[in-house]
C-alpha cells in the first residue's frame, strides 16, 4: 500500500470513530450506567486496543522521511 492510500485509510478510520463518538452524545440520554446498556468491560478492552494501535501508528509516523540508516533495525 502506498503512503497516500495508507493515510486515506487512517483518515477513514478517524471518521468512523468520530461518528461513533457523536452517537454517544456525551451520554445525555442515560441517567444511569444500567440504562446505557453498555458492556463497559468489552468497550474498555477495545479502547485499550485503539490506544496500542495509535501508539504504533505514532511511532511509525515519526520514522517517515528518515533515512533507512537512522532507523533502529
Amino acid at each position: 500500500m502506498i503512503i497516500g492510500e495508507t493515510i486515506d485509510a487512517l483518515t477513514a478510520q478517524h471518521r468512523r470513530l468520530q461518528e461513533i463518538l457523536r452517537g454517544f452524545d456525551d451520554g445525555i440520554w442515560w441517567n444511569s450506567d444500567a440504562l446505557a446498556q453498555l458492556d463497559v468491560g468489552r468497550m474498555s478492552a477495545q479502547v485499550d486496543r485503539i490506544g496500542v494501535a495509535l501508539d504504533e501508528i505514532e511511532r511509525l509516523a515519526t520514522e517517515i522521511g528518515r533515512p533507512r540508516t537512522d532507523l533502529p533495525f
